[in-house]
């Protein structure tokens, strides 16, 4: 199958924002319990 490279660096920065998002999220947790 063949993936076109647009699609791929769409999907791909989509992730990225989903992982920043969580990462966002577990910093928080982290800094909340450091208090």
């Amino acid at each position: 199958m063949h993936w076109d490279t647009s699609i791929t660096k769409h999907y791909a920065r989509v992730l990225d924002q989903n992982i920043f998002k969580d990462m966002q999220k577990v910093n928080s947790c982290l800094s909340e319990l450091t208090i």
